[in-house]
């Protein structure tokens, strides 16, 4: 079985830099939560298959999610599983999950080899509260494995 290890930087979950090796990818649209109130003991989520936000940490009702596409072997199936970040950032944990509200999908790439993942995803505070300002920064692990 062949993995491929992809590491994302994001800003408040928005995709900006990616690190890999034996494989291309684009993020052509970043995550966005839009704006996020810093409440504690809050969340805001994207709903499951679309782009309409829910939680008390919600400020805005429809973000946008992220789409990278993912160029490997054509006609390929692969397994697609997300991490989250090791840990919080000011105070705020971010759980990233595809448009299927899961954290992992059997994907098939096209004829020329390629697959896009929708991304979104849920952010929480725990029992502090998030110091507003600049942008919290995240890093999650895209993985994909060849079945």
């Amino acid at each position: 079985m062949n993995s491929i290890h992809l590491l994302l930087t994001g800003v408040l979950a928005t995709a900006s830099t990616f690190l890999a090796a034996e494989s291309t990818f684009s993020a052509s649209t970043p995550v966005n939560f839009g704006r996020v109130l810093g409440l504690t003991h809050s969340d805001c989520t994207f709903n499951i298959g679309g782009t309409g936000l829910s939680g008390m940490a919600c400020l805005d009702s429809t973000g946008t999610l992220g789409d990278i596409t993912i160029s490997a072997t054509a006609n390929q199936t692969y397994t697609v599983t997300l991490f989250p970040p090791a840990g919080p950032s000011n105070q705020i944990s971010y759980q990233p999950l595809l448009v299927n509200g899961s954290p992992s999908a059997t994907v098939s790439a096209d004829a020329d080899g390629r697959f896009t993942l929708q991304i979104g995803g849920f952010l929480s505070t725990g029992g502090a509260t998030p110091t507003a300002g600049n942008p919290t920064d995240f890093i999650y692990t895209i993985q994909v494995d060849s079945n």
